[in-house]
């Protein structure tokens, strides 16, 4: 089960619970542009920078193919993220599609932040 298992440490990465870690995401204002990490037929990531730090917005549709998978992974994997679903601290699911995706009927929103333990 996912939720035994352990959380990485990553070198200069402070642990924090996931509650705090998305009331600073939601309250605070971005330093930088959002960077576009990721764009494949069904799924987006992008790295977003607040004065704490950063964190990732990951958008997965009903389009997404084992091929959009792989990518997801791998881009986390060169973040440093190679456990990227145990960094989750946020997670909606949306019944409409996506201005990004125009053949997409639905889309997983997720937020992820490498603090999160």
């Amino acid at each position: 089960m996912i939720s035994n298992l352990p959380a990485p440490a990553f070198p200069g990465t402070r642990k924090r619970d996931r509650r705090e870690l998305a009331a600073e995401v939601l309250t605070s204002n971005f330093t930088r542009p959002a960077k576009e990490l990721l764009m494949t037929a069904g799924a987006h990531i992008s790295k977003l920078t607040i004065p704490t730090g950063h964190y990732y917005d990951l958008v997965l549709t009903d389009l997404v193919t084992p091929e959009c998978a792989m990518s997801v992974n791998a881009t986390f994997d060169a973040e440093g993220l190679p456990r990227w679903p145990l960094k989750v601290i946020d997670w909606e699911r949306v019944e409409n599609g996506h201005p990004y995706f125009p053949d997409s009927t639905s889309i997983q929103l997720f937020t992820v932040h490498p603090e999160a333990f």
